[in-house]
């Protein structure tokens, strides 16, 4: 008699958030304080689609992820806030991967494995599904709108027979990452030499 239970599957839809670390940005001065004039060199390092720096003249417009720039001097005293804005484009997929079971319920060994239905949406208990045929134990779900989207799987045999749902899981999609940092220059005024000095 052929088995018709199957077994909920382990380790299902483990979601993997592929792009989603946080990006660390690091921008400094050689030298951020000076009497009279300052000159000092600008290094940055990020991994954001791009930057934009401002907060002076000669530290303007759109940056690369990384480098080095030394600014003029500046000899104007004063305090320069000088910014460095980067931007990252919304990650809007979703890449869910699961292991495929190898047992029945009743512990005895799967044998006609059809494929796993990826259930996913919005809601508690989500109802639409996609269907990976065996060997597969991946999808990719993209261009997801902003919000929580919720996936759990189940297993199907050659018969039709559908397992219980795995554990859910879930990810939260958001709009464009802004991160700014900010590097603060000052410039201290620095009296003149006395002049008309004289000597009898």
């Amino acid at each position: 008699m052929k088995k018709t239970t199957m077994m909920t599957m382990g380790l299902v839809a483990a979601l993997m958030m592929a792009g989603q670390a946080i990006a660390a940005t690091t921008f400094q001065a050689s030298v951020t304080s000076a009497n009279g004039e300052l000159r000092t060199t600008l290094t940055w390092n990020n991994d954001r689609a791009g930057c934009v720096a401002s907060g002076h003249e000669a530290w303007t417009g759109a940056k690369p992820a990384s480098g080095t720039l030394e600014l003029p001097a500046i000899s104007l005293s004063g305090t320069y806030a000088l910014k460095l804005t980067c931007s990252s484009p919304a990650d809007r997929k979703a890449t869910v991967t699961w292991v495929n079971p190898t047992q029945n319920t009743d512990g005895s060994t799967l044998t006609d494995l059809a494929g796993v239905r990826v259930y996913w949406g919005q809601g508690q208990n989500p109802t639409e599904f996609r269907f990976i045929a065996a060997p597969g134990t991946q999808t990719v779900f993209e261009n997801l709108a902003d919000g929580t989207w919720r996936f759990a799987a189940t297993a199907l045999n050659a018969q039709g027979v559908e397992s219980a749902r795995s554990d859910e899981v879930s990810k939260a999609i958001t709009g464009a990452v802004l991160e700014e940092e900010t590097v603060t220059l000052t410039v201290n005024p620095q009296p003149n030499a006395p002049s008309g000095l004289s000597v009898e």
